[in-house]
């Protein structure tokens, strides 16, 4: 350990600023660090460290910033020295249980990170009057009661089990995140949270948003995945800001129509709800967000056509409309001209309708696999398409051989054109070159013709050619 024995010299040591000891092997503090008067970063990370030893951090209380004990081996830490001016405090990735009241460690505390613990009590962090971030994610906390930080602009208590949450000074917090808790209701602070930006409470037991949330005004990203929520109430309108709104597996019926009064929003995730609905029921007078939405996700559903609101959004870059009941696409699609991901799979639609796709010159994705279609547009397809599924729909032969010579001049790098070979396994996607050489010759042969790939076989015998690359012959020329 060249850098242990560098601070055996007493006059190396007392000009030292940063010491950086992290993975090597120590299981305890190297007491050199006792010379290092002027130390302003204490980086011990990644050994096997059980306890912090006063003696070695004496000399540098009045220097030290930032101290790093993370990933180590401490259990309860019942003492830490006085250190006027430390800044940042890393204790993370250990066993410890108890810590004291920090606020007699340093007054000067920005940031504090001690998840991945075993802490059951946050009062020790209270009284903190200059800390701004908060991590104490992944401990054994049933319940956060914090009375004076009234700097704190980041909290992170994921995955505890959190019943309860309460911050009675929250003016400057900006992200909070209680993911994987066992909430049944939002917080009451968030009330008072007007500079909240970012808000994760997903994987919780909430049952129900009321109009504290409209409090947070300056509110960007919203995620509530996996809760009990069966809609939205319509004071949530003064969400202005909002940009994300991530909903997935609650109880919604019904797309909430307070989502169309956000005028900047841009991503929308509703998948695996319980929505119905066949478009027809009235639609407000223009979506606000009709010139910003670009990412839908209304996959897992129980549509049967897509929301009449939709219909002037026209920035939409992705629908993603899976696995509902959709019979037809409506007629917006044709304005979309930025549309790069079109995934309806697993629906009943019959037809697509030759507009949309000629207008989406950026698409990217088109998968239609698993619905009732008997054909396929015929037309110049767009130039930047790269992935095509179309199986396990009501396609003959030739229609599949129709729309390969369609896109013939494209570079595909995915086209699934035959039946899935394991229909249990819905999202289970075959290779461009396996299809158009083993189950083209499949689908080919109904009507007495061979498949003939022109080229080299690859391993398994996929032909390593285009995939619109092919000759054959009749039965008769065999």
């Amino acid at each position: 350990m060249p850098l242990l024995e560098h601070l055996a010299n007493e006059e190396f040591a007392a000009g030292v600023a940063d010491v950086v000891l992290s993975e090597m092997g120590l299981s305890k503090m190297p007491h050199e660090l006792s010379k290092c008067l002027t130390m302003e970063i204490l980086s011990l990370a990644q050994n096997n460290i059980r306890e912090v030893d006063e003696e070695c951090l004496k000399a540098c209380k009045l220097t030290l910033r930032m101290f790093d004990m993370s990933h180590n081996a401490l259990h309860q830490v019942l003492f830490l020295p006085r250190m006027d001016f430390l800044e940042t405090l890393n204790l993370s990735h250990n066993e410890i249980t108890t810590l004291p009241a920090l606020h007699g460690v340093s007054p000067c505390l920005v940031h504090v990170d001690v998840s991945h613990n075993k802490l059951v009590d946050v009062s020790v962090f209270d009284n903190l009057s200059l800390l701004q971030t908060l991590d104490v994610a992944h401990n054994e906390l049933n319940a956060v009661k914090l009375i004076s930080l009234p700097k704190l602009t980041v909290l992170d208590a994921s995955f505890n089990r959190l019943e309860t949450a309460e911050l009675t000074q929250c003016g400057d917090l900006k992200e909070l995140i209680l993911t994987q808790n066992q909430l049944h209701a939002l917080p009451s602070f968030l009330a008072r949270a007007h500079l909240l930006e970012t808000l994760r409470l997903s994987h919780n037991s909430i049952e129900s948003v009321g109009p504290e949330l409209s409090g947070c005004t300056n509110l960007r990203f919203l995620d509530l995945t996996e809760n009990l929520v069966g809609t939205l109430p319509a004071s949530l309108s003064a969400l202005h800001r909002l940009q994300d709104l991530t909903m997935v597996g609650n109880r919604l019926q019904e797309v909430p129509p307070v989502v169309w009064t956000w005028p900047r929003l841009v991503s929308l995730d509703l998948s695996h709800n319980q929505i119905r609905g066949d478009g027809e029921a009235p639609s407000p007078p223009a979506a606000a967000c009709r010139d910003t939405l670009v990412d839908l996700h209304i996959s897992y559903n129980h549509l049967s056509s897509l929301p009449n609101a939709l219909h002037p959004c026209v920035a939409l870059r992705t629908l993603d409309a899976s696995h509902n009941r959709i019979e037809r696409l409506p007629a917006f699609l044709a304005q979309c001209k930025d549309l790069e991901h079109l995934l309806l799979s697993h629906n009943l639609i019959t037809n697509i309708p030759i507009d949309a796709i000629a207008a989406a010159t950026n698409l990217i994705e088109m998968d239609v696999d698993s619905n009732e279609l008997t054909t396929l547009p015929m037309i110049p397809y767009p130039m930047s398409l790269r992935s095509v599924y179309v199986s396990n729909n009501r396609l003959g032969p030739l229609d599949v051989q129709r729309f390969l010579d369609a896109t013939s001049t494209i570079t595909l790098t995915e086209c699934v054109t035959a039946p899935q070979r394991d229909p249990g396994r819905k999202s289970k996607r075959w290779k461009a070159l396996d299809s158009a050489h083993g189950t083209l010759q499949q689908l080919m042969g109904r009507i007495g013709q061979e498949v003939r790939p022109v080229g080299d076989l690859g391993p398994l015998g996929i032909a390593k050619v285009p995939y619109n690359t092919f000759t054959t012959r009749t039965s008769s020329q065999r």
